[in-house]
């Protein structure tokens, strides 16, 4: 499993959802200052790898979990973005001891109408755009 690490502190871990990959947090990475910053592609992404079917939402929570016991991280902030909320959930659900604090974000269990379908294509597009000074 692929996965980026900067700063140190508290350890945040960002989920993404299916058909990005950990740089859509790229942004995030300014809290290395005062957090562990932790990013990865989930299995079957990026530079995780492919896989030859879907994995399914309990099999990626346990990758998380398997994640942690790698970097040695009892406890950590978990952060779902989009659809990947819904794997920061079954963390939640199978890990609380594992659980500083959850923040789930866009969170949506599956695209099903034209207009999510549209966010997450946007969403998408955006990614590799810098982000926008008001």
């Amino acid at each position: 499993m692929y996965y980026t690490s900067s700063g140190a502190g508290v350890p945040i871990v960002f989920i993404h959802p299916p058909h990005m990959g950990h740089h859509v947090f790229k942004y995030q990475n300014v809290l290395s200052n005062q957090f562990r910053i932790i990013t990865y592609d989930i299995r079957g992404h990026g530079n995780s790898g492919k896989n030859e079917k879907p994995p399914t939402i309990q099999q990626l929570a346990n990758d998380l979990q398997l994640l942690l016991d790698r970097l040695g991280i009892d406890e950590a902030i978990i952060v779902g973005y989009s659809s990947g909320s819904s794997i920061a959930q079954a963390f939640a659900l199978t890990y609380p001891d594992r659980m500083k604090a959850l923040v789930l974000s866009g969170g949506f269990p599956e695209i099903n109408t034209f207009l999510l379908r549209m966010q997450y294509y946007l969403g998408l597009a955006l990614v590799n755009y810098p982000p926008l000074n008001f």
